[in-house]
């Protein structure tokens, strides 16, 4: 079990599974750029929620129970593959990603930015037949973080 601290506008109750987007510190802190070898080892984690700890008016401290680990590396392997005419950078709620921060051999993350307030990340995973697979794809703006997992190929 671990003990882990989530924020308002968390909403979850005793027993229910929670995925969490795990990504070491370096990597959260500064982006991928400047740790690249760390999105080999970020992963989805399935939770299920045992107990809560402490809390307050904003946050709480919770236990929870790692159930699934899924590396991004493999989560185009969970979802059956859905396509799209647009190039995956193009693919997004809002506007076109215009900023690279990694783009390698296996791996191309692209995201956009209105002055840090809100924003878009799309992580994009090549796999070995060189087909680029969507798996991830976050929005943030200032009450909320929100992340799509999937398998968005180009057609």
């Amino acid at each position: 079990m671990y003990s882990i601290k989530v924020a308002k506008p968390f909403d979850e109750m005793i027993g229910n599974n929670v995925n969490i987007n795990f990504v070491p510190a370096i990597a959260y802190l500064d982006g991928f750029e400047y740790s690249p070898d760390d999105i080999n080892i970020s992963a989805i984690v399935r939770c299920r929620i045992e107990k809560v700890i402490a809390k307050d008016k904003f946050s709480a401290w919770i236990r929870v129970l790692v159930t699934d680990v899924t590396l991004y590396s493999e989560l185009y392997k969970k979802y059956h593959p859905s396509s799209t005419d647009k190039s995956l950078e193009a693919f997004s709620r809002y506007r076109e990603c215009d900023w690279t921060e990694l783009n390698t051999d296996r791996w191309k993350v692209v995201s956009w930015t209105g002055q840090g307030d809100i924003g878009e990340e799309k992580i994009i995973y090549i796999d070995d037949d060189k087909v680029r697979h969507l798996v991830a794809m976050g929005y943030y703006d200032f009450h909320q973080e929100i992340m799509y997992l999937g398998n968005v190929v180009e057609s």
